[in-house]
This record gives C-alpha cells, sequence and structure tokens, in this order.
C-alpha cells in the first residue's frame, strides 16, 4: 500500500514540531504571566520554560523518530521477505523448466530410437533382399551396378543408425542412468581423450554417495559441456575433472592448461546455461580462466535439490 503524501516522516515530524512549538509558547506565555508577578521571577519561569520546550520537542521527535525507524524497518523486512519469495519462486520456477526439458528430451530419444530403429532394421532387411535378388540376376552390368547400389544403401543405413544412437545418447545419456554419474564422466573424459588426444585425468573422491537423479544430470551435463569447450576452445595438452562431496553438496571441477580467456569479455551461452542448470538446483558455477593461463570452472549443487513447490 502506498503512503500518502503527507503521512511521510519528512512532512509529519516538522508539522508535529510546528505544533508543539506553536502551543507550547501560546500557553507557557500566559501561564507564566499568571503565575508570576515580578521581573526576576519572569525570567527565572522563561529559562525553566525553555529548558522544558527543549526537553518536550526532543522527546516528540524521538518518539517521531523511533516510529519512523519502526515502519521503515518493517517495509525494508517486508522487502527482503517479498525478494526471498521471488527467488525461490524464480528457482523453482528454473528447476521445472529444467526438468520439463530434460523430459521432452528423454521423449525425443526414446521416439528417435524406437521409431526410427525400427524403419532403419526395415530398409536394412530391404537392403539385403535386394542384393540376394541382384545375386541371382544374370552376371551383367545391371547386376552389378544393382550390387553397388545395395551396398551404398547398406552404408548409409549403418550412419543413420549410428546417428541416431549418438542423438539419442545425448538427448538422454544412457551411461548416466546405468553406470552412475562418476562413470558417466569418465567416459565423456575418454571419448575427449580419444577425439582429440587431450590427456585427462579423472579424480573422484572414494566412497561418495550418488547424487539425487536431478542432481546428478545437472553435474553430468555441466562437466559434458566443460569438456566440449575444452575440445573447441582451450587448445590445451591436459585436463583435470574431479568429483568430490562438500557439507551437504556435491563439488564438480574442470581445470584445463589451455590458453584461457578473460571471464569478464566472454560471454558463452555454454557458460550461461551451466550457470542456469546450476541455479535452477540452488548451486553455482564458477569460472576461473586468464589468458595463457587455463581455465577452472567448478559447479556447487546441494544434494538436496530445491523443493518443490506445493500447490
Amino acid at each position: 500500500m502506498t503512503t500518502p503524501g503527507w503521512r511521510r516522516p519528512e512532512f509529519l515530524i516538522p508539522a508535529a514540531y510546528v505544533a508543539v512549538a506553536s502551543v507550547w509558547e501560546i500557553g507557557s506565555e500566559e501561564a507564566v504571566t499568571w503565575l508570576t508577578g515580578s521581573a526576576v521571577q519572569m525570567e527565572r519561569w522563561e529559562i525553566v520554560k525553555d529548558l522544558a520546550f527543549v526537553a518536550v520537542c526532543g522527546l516528540a521527535l524521538a518518539a517521531g523518530m523511533r516510529r519512523t525507524i519502526r515502519r521503515l524497518g518493517d517495509e525494508s523486512r517486508r522487502r527482503v521477505e517479498a525478494e526471498h519469495r521471488l527467488a525461490t519462486g524464480l528457482q523453482l520456477l528454473a528447476a521445472r523448466l529444467t526438468d520439463a526439458r530434460e523430459a521432452e528430451q528423454a521423449r525425443i530419444g526414446r521416439d528417435l530410437h524406437d521409431e526410427l530403429g525400427q524403419l532403419v532394421t526395415a530398409l536394412t532387411l530391404t537392403q539385403r533382399g535386394v542384393e540376394r535378388l541382384a545375386a541371382r540376376l544374370p552376371a551383367g552390368a545391371g547386376a552389378v551396378e544393382l550390387q553397388a547400389r545395395a551396398a551404398e544403401a547398406r552404408e548409409l543405413a549403418g550412419q543413420v543408425l549410428i546417428s541416431i544412437r549418438r542423438i539419442t545418447a545425448d538427448l538422454r545419456p544412457p551411461a548416466l542412468q546405468q553406470l552412475g554419474l562418476a562413470a558417466a564422466l569418465e567416459q565423456e573424459a575418454e571419448g575427449l581423450s580419444a577425439r582429440s588426444g587431450v590427456r585427462c585425468e579423472v579424480e573422484v573422491e572414494p566412497g561418495l554417495c550418488e547424487p539425487p537423479e536431478r542432481v546428478a544430470l545437472a553435474l553430468f551435463r555441466i562437466g559434458q559441456e566443460a569438456l566440449t569447450n575444452v575440445a573447441r576452445h582451450a587448445e590445451a595438452t591436459r585436463v583435470w575433472l574431479r568429483l568430490r562431496a562438500g557439507e551437504g553438496e556435491v563439488v564438480l571441477q574442470v581445470e584445463d592448461d589451455g590458453q584461457g580467456f578473460e571471464p569478464a569479455a566472454h560471454r558463452a551461452l555454454g557458460i550461461l546455461g551451466m550457470r542456469e542448470r546450476a541455479a535452477a538446483l540452488g548451486g553455482e558455477v564458477t569460472v576461473r580462466s586468464e589468458p595463457g593461463r587455463g581455465t577452472t570452472v567448478a559447479a556447487r549443487l546441494p544434494q538436496a535439490p530445491a523443493a518443490e513447490v506445493v500447490a
């Protein structure tokens, strides 16, 4: 609710001061004249009157300031509580959006695997039938060309199947579901080494408990993005991937010895996406880098993700 202008402290306090001063001057002058009869007594009573006036005004101002400070404190507390509720709501909304996105990716992955996989299988069977038919035809240019076309179709079907598996794995990593977070990250590091020749060292804290599914998926995606950035931009020779537990949190760190960059001047979507994933679960991602001194990406996520909103 908006406070009317005339009820603001900067107007009320001076108005109260003027009112008290006016009443005091008029009333006290009459009282002193009535109580005293001599000039000496009048002077003494004037001093008492002035001291009393200062005391009354001081008390009035103190009471007004106290009330104002209390009201400002209440408004500040309500604003902080509203900001906290807003931040919590945004965090929960981001978490739900992340969950919805991952669920949609999982559905698309299943559809790709089931429907396109069946179509590729049917195509392969058809191609084999064409090869058998070509083998029974009389020798000639037509039969040779038909066999060549059938072989090309077989290779294309194999490439499509490989692409489907790769896309499906990107949409919903099977290693994470089957092996757990640590093993899935080790597979990603091994893949980076195989593709780029970068030496990857993975350190997992002994006895590390598997985090909840949402936390594990977010950490896997963050690690996946960090390793992808190393392959694309870092020009590194070594990468260290560390996974450990903190106080009520799981910490993932990816460090490389590459060319580095200036974080303040670099606003890549990949880094923004990592931070959004962590923030959606109440965590954070920090990026430390300097040109020529490598890059360190550290993600800290709570063991227990953000609570769901109760309708």
